[in-house]
């Protein structure tokens, strides 16, 4: 499972009835003011939940959560952002975050992951479309649209860890090239170099 920002995830759970909260407890010296959850890439359409405070770094909320993987935000009460990642399954309504660290190369607070690179089309005379597709490929399947400029490409990697990162270049046929394993780290940005889309 990936782990961002330094977070060791530790879950705990028994059955989830209709109706019961999720409560997520955060450890540590931190003092935690806000959290939102984020739905997994297979629900992009649904808003982030903001978490309501329980008690001592405890947050929780009523709403249905579908099985995936979501991105817990949390800001502390000096306004450093944290972040981590939470496998929700229906069958679990208790989740613990153990002491937290920002990412070291985070400058003191978390720094999404970013891929770049620079893409050309391998057709003599050809140009690159107004908008081009990557597809990242890993415990999930998250896709990004990013318009090109100046032959580069710079998106929000969906998470740590290696993923299998595929560009196209939409048309008919479209173009495209595969990075089999790239290994993205939080708070850095992960350069694939030049890609040509063939």
């Amino acid at each position: 499972m990936a782990l961002a920002a330094g977070f060791l995830l530790l879950v705990a759970g028994c059955d989830l009835r209709p109706g019961t909260a999720s409560i997520f407890r955060i450890g540590g010296k931190r003092v935690i003011n806000h959290v939102t959850l984020h739905p997994p890439s297979s629900d992009e359409n649904r808003k982030p939940i903001k978490l309501r405070f329980s008690d001592d770094n405890t947050f929780q909320t009523n709403d249905y959560l579908t099985a995936g993987r979501y991105r817990l935000v949390m800001r502390t009460e000096e306004g450093m952002t944290l972040d981590a990642e939470v496998d929700v399954t229906p069958e679990k309504w208790y989740y613990k975050i153990a002491e937290a660290e920002p990412s070291s190369s985070s400058g003191g607070g978390m720094i999404n992951p970013k891929v770049s690179a620079g893409i050309s089309i391998g057709d003599k005379g050809a140009t690159l479309p107004p908008q081009i597709i990557v597809v990242f490929i890993g415990n999930d399947v998250v896709v990004r649209r990013v318009a090109p400029e100046e032959g580069r490409i710079r998106v929000d990697a969906p998470g740590t860890g290696l993923w299998r990162v595929e560009i196209v270049a939409p048309g008919n046929p479209p173009q495209t090239a595969t990075v089999e394993a790239a290994k993205i780290t939080a708070g850095a940005e992960t350069n694939l170099g030049e890609v040509v889309l063939r």
